[in-house]
């Protein structure tokens, strides 16, 4: 038994000394109303580092919004004074974040971290996705996923933070949800729908032509 406890221990610190070896530290450029690249995937052991752009004049922040269950939050300014914010992930799976200035603007950030397997882990996270022709039909269909009950609201915003829209705002159950959302009073232009838990918020720009 102390033989094959002894195995154990030796194969989790090779696999760590692995991870660390191998680690790499990915640049996100933070400019005014983006960061670049928006979308990008890591490995287990890496590090994500913020870097404000010399281009830069505005206050930012990068902030998390859905992370995988066991990850360690964040919420940093970056400016001129602190340009520099790093993060190394502890869990697999999907993060998202955003600038809490800025996020109205469609300043949202995403990336994936791969486990030893190459396989991440979102069942304990919460999703949003956009779909619907607003040319033909003017209605929006929202497909999302909560992990648990909560409360829910769904908004749409204009592009200086006004309110246009409260699709909804109530209590409901874990799972996968579906609504329709009629927009057809809105006019063209640039637009944010947001979807806020007690855990969460996600963002998605929408633009009507």
């Amino acid at each position: 038994m102390k033989h094959i406890w002894n195995i154990c221990i030796a194969a989790y610190i090779i696999c760590s000394c692995s991870l660390k070896s191998n680690a790499t530290i990915f640049t996100v450029n933070v400019e005014d109303n983006e960061f670049g690249p928006k979308n990008f995937t890591i490995n287990l052991g890496d590090t994500v580092k913020w870097v404000l752009d010399n281009s830069a004049m505005m206050l930012h922040s990068t902030t998390s919004t859905t992370i995988p269950l066991g990850a360690t939050p964040w919420n940093r300014e970056i400016n001129q004074n602190v340009p520099i914010f790093t993060y190394s992930p502890s869990v697999p799976g999907r993060y998202n974040y955003h600038c809490t200035f800025h996020f109205l603007v469609g300043m949202l950030g995403q990336f994936t971290v791969l486990g030893p397997t190459g396989i991440t882990e979102t069942i304990n996270s919460t999703s949003m996705e956009l779909r619907g022709n607003t040319l033909l039909s003017n209605e929006l269909e929202l497909i999302y996923n909560i992990p648990k009950t909560t409360e829910l609201n769904i908004r749409m915003y204009n592009i200086i933070g006004n309110t246009l829209y409260n699709f909804a705002s109530s209590s409901q159950n874990a799972g996968s949800h579906n609504q329709k959302l009629d927009i057809s009073s809105a006019s063209k232009g640039i637009y944010i729908i947001t979807l806020e838990t007690q855990d969460a918020i996600l963002s998605k720009k929408v633009i009507l032509q």
